[in-house]
């Protein structure tokens, strides 16, 4: 059963967040502060309207448009301690609608981790993430007008050794998981785990290579209905061959690059199967030091997909059961002055279908968003943004998915302190 997901790239106010953060290095306006704090704290409040609040086809009775306001809370530390950096924040929000009150929820961004490093050539990273977020997924071409609330979750383990000699190890274990409050999505729930082994090859200070194999075992908990209200588990296994590199030509330009050659076949839903290549990139450019941006292409299968911006979603569910999604993002920040931005940010995504329920139907669908936005900060505390986005989809047929179109407008106001 397909799912509506749309990963809306982060929004520029979250990276400016932590940029603003940074700088309260230097103190408050008046100088309060003489040294760096790894501790910081805010607030913020912002109020919004949805056009199509359960994204369903125009005119259907689902169609409708709804106000909201939502409150935030967050707290984090960024404590380096000898060759180790110790890291967490956590962001606590209340989402309340006007009219569509059954879906007012609290969601909340967790992340802690830890930076290691011990003798001269051995690193590696500890972190752990934990998301939740109201969905706007739907069951294949039927709408889903109750609160369905999405929790992602993240472990992730990296040692690496050799450093930056020219050839170097690197081992790395994750844990992924995606549950749902409304009982209609028990059969989209899936965990897996993966390990990946492979070397380094330093070809220069601005090119690193690698290559590495990665395998992963993962299930659908409820992902087969053998009788009315009973289900059973969908194994699955994924074997992948990655290619990755590194390449920074300049201090103005990042590249980030994979490949992966691989096959996954599931016990049950054979349906879900998938050989090929799948792979991502990402550029971060700054041609000025006004104007910056942060380009993404992907295409993997849905569970995967749904992973590639986790950590920093910016309270948007991030949940994709395609069988694989084909997805460029693009987005731009530029500082007019000192205190004013605009930002502007698009998104394409292709998703193959394929139903899950023993019908042998093949679909697609195509969605773009495109948002605008400006923000204004007052002082290096204080931060005030609007942003209006646009997003649309087109279909390949109606059994599976649907089509859609809705406008979102929203306001709002935060306040960091460190």
């Amino acid at each position: 059963m397909p799912a509506s997901s749309l990963h809306v790239l982060a929004t520029p106010s979250h990276a400016r967040r932590t940029a603003l953060v940074a700088t309260l290095a230097l103190g408050l306006a008046s100088g309060a502060f003489a040294e760096r704090s790894p501790l910081y704290f805010g607030a913020g409040l912002s109020a919004g309207h949805d056009s199509n609040v359960f994204r369903a086809p125009e005119g259907s009775p689902q169609d409708q448009s709804d106000s909201y306001t939502s409150a935030f809370v967050l707290a984090g530390i960024d404590k380096p301690f000898g060759r180790q950096r110790f890291f967490a924040d956590a962001t606590v929000r209340r989402t309340e609608f006007r009219d569509l009150d059954a879906l007012s929820n609290t969601g909340y961004d967790l992340n802690a981790g830890v930076d290691w490093s011990a003798l001269d050539r051995l690193s590696g990273t500890l972190r752990y993430g934990m998301a939740r977020a109201r969905s706007q997924q739907n069951l294949d071409a039927a709408v889903v007008t109750e609160r369905n609330l999405e929790t992602a979750r993240e472990f992730l383990a990296r040692a690496q050794y050799g450093g930056e000699a020219i050839l170097a190890i690197e081992t790395e274990y994750v844990h992924r998981s995606l549950d749902y409050s409304a009982s209609a999505f028990t059969a989209q729930e899936n965990t897996s785990d993966s390990v990946r082994a492979g070397l380094l090859y330093r070809v220069s200070g601005a090119l690193r290579l690698g290559a590495g194999v990665r395998y992963t075992e993962g299930k659908y908990p409820q992902g087969v209905q053998v009788s009315p209200g009973v289900f059973d588990e969908d194994k699955y296994k994924r074997r992948d061959l990655d290619l990755t590199a590194r390449w920074i030509p300049s201090g103005a330009s990042t590249l980030n690059a994979r490949v992966s050659f691989g096959k996954q076949e599931n016990d049950a839903q054979t349906s879900r199967d998938f050989s090929g290549t799948t792979g991502s990139i990402r550029w971060e450019w700054q041609p000025t030091g006004k104007l910056r941006f942060d380009t993404r292409l992907s295409r993997d299968t849905g569970f995967e997909s749904s992973f590639l911006t986790f950590g920093a979603n910016n309270g948007q569910a991030v949940g994709d059961t395609s069988r694989l999604t084909t997805a460029l993002q693009i987005g731009a920040i530029w500082d007019i002055t000192s205190k004013i931005a605009l930002d502007a940010d698009g998104r394409y995504a292709r998703r193959s279908l394929v139903n899950t329920g023993g019908i042998n139907v093949d679909e697609s669908d195509r969605t773009h968003l495109f948002g605008l936005g400006i923000t204004y900060r007052p002082t290096r505390i204080a931060e005030l943004s609007c942003k209006v986005s646009r997003e649309e989809r087109n279909t390949s047929g109606t059994i599976l998915t649907y089509p859609y179109s809705a406008t979102v407008t929203m306001c709002g106001a935060q306040i960091v302190l460190r």
